[in-house]
């Protein structure tokens, strides 16, 4: 479940002060964000390959492209 940030600070600070609060303030995270860093960009960059869907456009495209020079070529 997610919930944001707003969300919590409101719960936070709109009951009274007590323990409630001390407990929920000191369970909220407070450190680095836990994620690694990315990969570069160029590291796979060549070795991706387009998909299917991809390919099939491609194919409308130029099949497309054949069909208006014939009918230009008829006109």
């Amino acid at each position: 479940m997610q919930v944001s940030h707003e969300t919590i600070y409101s719960y936070i600070y709109t009951h009274p002060k007590g323990g409630l609060k001390k407990i929920i303030i000191h369970s909220l995270r407070q450190s680095k964000s836990k994620r690694g860093p990315r990969g570069s960009k160029n590291s796979n960059y060549h070795t991706m390959q387009p998909e299917q869907s991809q390919l099939f456009i491609i194919d409308q495209r130029i099949s497309m492209a054949g069909r208006l020079l014939a009918i230009r070529r008829v006109i």
